[in-house]
């Protein structure tokens, strides 16, 4: 029973100094990526839970949209630079891809976005609205294609 026990915890991942190294920094890697993803949505929501009635008026015809485009461009950015840099299929950035990140990217702010839309219905002076919900999704496409064009102008990942 007793060699039973310890050949099976030869085959445990950690066995060698080497591969726990390795499980280490991949695992540092993942969260240098993603935290700033989950920190920038945590803003998000932060600002969606201000009530209308606190938002200034900056006079500027759909003011709102902008600043929802913007928001979720950011999140594009950060999802298409966390799914490149951790994905081990998308080290080398083909047109495929690039449209696969970019692809990822827009689906995660979509559902975002609409969870972020739904949280609204309950935030006082605030509601649903389509149309910030399209600025949502197109801001996340933009972001991500940009942030990858530039990537894949400068050979790679390079720059993560």
């Amino acid at each position: 029973m007793r060699g039973v026990l310890f050949r099976g915890l030869q085959t445990l991942p950690f066995q060698s100094f080497q591969s726990r190294q390795k499980v280490i920094k991949r695992s540092l890697n993942i969260l240098r990526y993603w935290l700033p993803v989950v920190l920038w949505m945590a803003v998000i929501s932060y600002i969606s839970s201000v009530p209308g009635s606190e938002f200034p008026d900056l006079g500027i015809v759909f003011a709102d949209k902008i600043f929802h485009f913007t928001e979720y461009f950011i999140l594009g950015v950060l999802l298409a630079k966390a799914i490149s840099a951790t994905s081990a299929g998308f080290k080398t950035l083909t047109r495929d891809k690039v449209f696969h990140i970019i692809l990822i990217s827009v689906i995660i702010s979509l559902l975002y976005g609409m969870l972020d839309e739904f949280h609204q219905l309950f935030v006082a002076e605030r509601g649903m609205d389509l149309l910030d919900l399209l600025s949502d999704v197109s801001g996340a496409s933009i972001g991500a294609a940009l942030f990858l064009y530039r990537e894949r102008k400068d050979g790679g990942n390079k720059g993560l």
